[in-house]
């Protein structure tokens, strides 16, 4: 309650309490960050004060495999190594306990022998259950308290943490439409990807980035980047996107489907390919069978995303 008091009090002035409070809501935005990704913000933020660049380098790793994996697998394979794009690493325990091994000092002896203890015998599922819950549940008491533009002021490495971008909304993506495409492009394929996801059927988009995916076919987003830029594989899911919620008039942006709302039955060819795609990506993934998707349960007939 100490924040509420300082901004009704007259002892500060209204630059103090802009200043001071765009500071202060950012941390919460980090800390949310740090817990969803299954780290220890009173840890993380030590840690930071000493190696604030390999700490941050971590905090990219993790949120980067948290974004392309989805919290159930990214918490399952916390202990293991893997490599990508970007080569060989570490398993995010290992990578995070070396580097509390490294700056232990800055924590008195009972302290990094509790973090010691809780840190090497939490499981994966304690770890999300605990820790990513904590993170998303602060990130949601600290959203409805940031300006819809706080997002443009951020340091990038923030915009882009798995809770801010799971909770974007229609009103903070508008304030990106001047910025440079290496800004909006990865935005718009984080959205697409989540929409991709929940075709196949291993996580569910949220209700807030299922709207921008409105604002994007039918409204102002139009020509908010260029389409053909967005990753390749991504391109079959734009067009189902541009099928499913486009308008029939020739305001919307066009899809290689028919519009869904012509024929808004199972046999709908955007319906019949997003099976199709379940199906063969389900196999090559080795997950077993999933029914299959009809014009009420596809990721936005689900939400009830209108055009």
């Amino acid at each position: 309650g100490v924040w509420s008091d300082v901004r009704k009090s007259e002892q500060f002035d209204s630059d103090f309490k802009e200043n001071t409070g765009r500071a202060q809501k950012r941390a919460y935005v980090r800390f949310s960050g740090d817990l969803t990704a299954g780290f220890d913000p009173n840890v993380t933020d030590k840690i930071a004060a000493r190696e604030g660049f390999a700490m941050n380098e971590l905090r990219r790793i993790a949120n980067k495999r948290l974004t392309e994996l989805g919290p159930e697998e990214y918490f399952a394979r916390w202990n293991e190594a893997w490599t990508d794009n970007d080569g060989g690493h570490e398993s995010i325990q290992e990578q995070y306990m070396n580097l509390f091994t490294r700056n232990a000092t800055a924590f008195a002896p009972e302290e990094r022998a509790r973090i010691e203890h809780e840190e090497q015998t939490m499981n994966s599922t304690e770890r999300m259950d605990v820790r990513f819950n904590a993170g998303v549940t602060m990130y949601n008491q600290v959203a409805p308290n940031l300006a819809s533009d706080e997002f443009t002021l951020m340091q990038g490495q923030d915009r882009d943490l798995y809770p801010v971008m799971r909770n974007l909304e229609e009103s903070q993506i508008r304030h990106y439409a001047n910025r440079d495409l290496d800004v909006k492009i990865p935005m718009v394929e984080f959205l697409l990807g989540q929409f991709q996801d929940e075709v196949i059927g291993i996580r569910n988009m949220s209700r807030e980035n299922a709207n921008i995916l409105t604002w994007f076919v039918n409204k102002g987003g139009q020509d908010f980047i260029p389409w053909e830029k967005i990753r390749p594989e991504l391109k079959e899911s734009w067009e189902q996107v541009k099928s499913v919620i486009g308008r029939i008039d020739a305001r919307a942006l066009p899809s290689i489907y028919p519009r869904l709302k012509e024929n808004p039955t199972n046999d709908a060819p955007v319906i019949i390919r997003m099976n199709e795609v379940r199906a063969a990506e389900r196999t090559r993934r080795g997950l077993p069978p999933a029914p299959p998707l009809t014009p009420r349960t596809q990721p936005l007939g689900r939400i009830g995303a209108v055009a």
